[in-house]
């Protein structure tokens, strides 16, 4: 078999061709690379009018990709040419023409998939291979976390005649001793179009639970009655305690169909038959994860509000003692105790009860109770997309938060305040840029000494009130409001309860004094963020609350005392 041509070793056109324009696309970027990185590296070049990194609006991580401005355009078609798969941050970076317009990026013109590639070929490697049939704009091979080589890749040339002459030279020749497949691009769309047709136009039939005294020919003769068969297979698959299996393959597609019509679920010596369009490894897999989520829905909507996480339980316990624990507050339809492969206990399980009202008293009366001298957790489980969804939602609360702050009258970041500085510092700035403060300063004559403050100049000093000018009077100070709902969801756990913690520490000490007040209000912070706004609301609710604190705390330390003494 033919091998594919040698790698180009002369620069690619896309370097020689005159620049229309001084904009790069940087992608493959490591996350820990910073826009200061790509200025350093780029900079040499020529000047560099302005880099940037994309990130995510609510993480501020990096996206991966960037953008570098170039003065004059020589200058990026040469960092284009000699920057290109070197490595920043311990990954080759991919460096093309920007291209603004979002239509043409998503054409697919000139665009080939390649499939079957060895492990060892990287992004340099597949570019110098295909550079030899025409100017690239940009090549890919995909790669898994890991950066290993999931086994295809992408290269989109500036016309489709280079794809297409590549296509016709490389589909079907080997690359480091493996057949590669090249084609032209498709959309997602375009591929499930011909999938559905695919489904439509099927020659391929799958036949299960067969008998187990079946014969080839007994097989064969069965399903030629719909129509000449091309080939078929009839096999034992050992993870179906050898049960056999069969392919049917038609020469036309209206006698596949008409094989499944007929045959499927009939009985052939007391087995009713499975007989169906054959699927792909891929589609089965897919098929298989969408019952799996379907399943998994259905049970979280079945135990929706009677599931509870529970954690802060000792290491040696059971799933029996968390039973018995919570058996008192209701029926508990199932108990799991999360554990490592040695069997050892995580520290955290799920108790789940046969209603919502069970699961919420067991909630609001364990919840930072004390288990053999440690609080115990007690939430309401969330899914993994449940917290993330909180958390996401947390986080663009917050900026929001942040961003109306920064928005305020009155209210200047730390960098505004700096320039600010720096234009009231330079000789013969013009009066009216100066700040206010310093603007009343300098306006008018000096009052003399002696002169009471805030009387005019020349005014008599028995002169009334009104004549005057109003004085400043020093401005009390004011106790911080109690925060919102809304605004300690938006804020971190820990923040949450600094902030609770904050408001209740002094009416603690009140109540029971400054001696127990630290323990005290530890455990009443064990409470959801529910019930800590209803203490922030209700000076009665946290009175309780604190109360039943105080018994728990007295009777541990009577414990204590006794096992001292015994």
């Amino acid at each position: 078999m033919a091998e594919a041509p040698a790698a180009a070793t002369a620069p690619t056109p896309a370097a020689t061709s005159k620049p229309t324009t001084g904009s790069l696309y940087v992608g493959n970027l490591s996350p820990t690379v910073t826009e200061n990185d790509l200025f350093q590296t780029f900079t040499p070049f020529g000047a560099v009018s302005s880099v940037r990194i994309c990130r995510d609006m609510l993480t501020k991580q990096s996206l991966g990709y960037g953008y570098v401005n170039y003065v004059e355009p020589t200058h990026a078609a040469q960092a284009l040419n000699d920057l290109k798969f070197e490595d920043l941050g311990g990954r080759p970076m991919r460096i093309s023409w920007c291209q603004r317009d979002p239509t043409k990026r998503r054409t697919g013109v000139g665009n080939i998939f390649i499939r079957n590639l060895h492990e060892s070929i990287d992004d340099r490697a597949l570019h110098d291979t295909f550079a030899t049939f025409g100017t690239i704009a940009s090549c890919k091979v995909v790669t898994d976390k890991d950066g290993k080589s999931r086994g295809f890749g992408f290269v989109q040339y500036e016309t489709p005649k280079d794809a297409e002459t590549a296509i016709e030279k490389v589909n079907g020749k080997l690359i480091k001793d493996l057949k590669v497949y090249v084609a032209k691009f498709k959309t997602r769309k375009q591929r499930m179009d011909e999938f559905e047709a695919m489904k439509k136009n099927f020659k391929n039939v799958f036949v299960k639970e067969l008998p187990d005294d079946i014969t080839e020919e007994e097989f064969v003769s069965i399903f030629s009655e719909f129509g000449e068969i091309s080939s078929s297979k009839l096999m034992k698959v050992e993870g179906r305690d050898n049960k056999p299996i069969g392919f049917v393959a038609y020469n036309e597609s209206s006698h596949a169909q008409a094989a499944v019509t007929k045959m499927h679920e009939q009985d052939l010596r007391g087995h009713t038959l499975y007989v169906a369009r054959a699927q792909t490894k891929a589609e089965r897999m897919a098929l298989l994860r969408r019952e799996h989520e379907k399943r998994k829905r259905a049970m979280q909507s079945k135990y929706q509000g009677g599931n509870l996480y529970v954690r802060g339980f000792p290491e040696d316990f059971t799933e029996e003692d968390l039973r018995q624990a919570f058996s008192s507050h209701g029926t508990i339809t199932s108990i799991k105790i999360a554990k490592h492969e040695d069997d050892s206990s995580k520290g955290f399980g799920f108790v789940c009860f046969s209603s919502n009202e069970e699961a919420v008293q067991a909630q609001l009366e364990l919840h930072g109770t004390l288990l053999e001298g440690k609080p115990l957790h007690v939430s309401m489980h969330q899914t993994k997309e449940e917290r993330q969804a909180e958390l996401a939602k947390a986080r663009q609360q917050q900026a929001m938060m942040q961003q109306s702050q920064m928005g305020m009258p009155g209210m200047m970041n730390p960098q505004m305040q700096m320039a600010m500085r720096g234009m009231m510092m330079r000789p013969g700035m013009p009066q009216q840029m100066m700040m206010p403060q310093q603007q009343f300063r300098n306006a008018g004559p000096r009052m003399p000494m002696g002169q009471p403050q805030g009387v005019p100049q020349g005014a008599p000093q028995g002169a009334p009130q009104s004549m005057r000018p109003p004085q400043q009077q020093p401005a009390a100070p004011q106790q911080p409001a109690l925060p919102s709902m809304a605004q300690l969801q938006a804020m971190e756990p820990n923040q949450q309860k600094q902030v609770v913690g904050n408001f209740i520490y002094p009416q603690i000490v009140a109540m029971k004094g400054a001696g127990s007040a630290p323990k005290l209000t530890g455990m009443v912070l064990e409470q959801s963020l529910e019930a800590l706004y209803t203490c922030l609301k209700d000076s009665t609710a946290l009175q309780e609350r604190v109360d039943e604190a105080h018994k728990v705390l007295l009777s541990s330390q009577g414990q204590g005392q006794a096992q001292g003494s015994a």
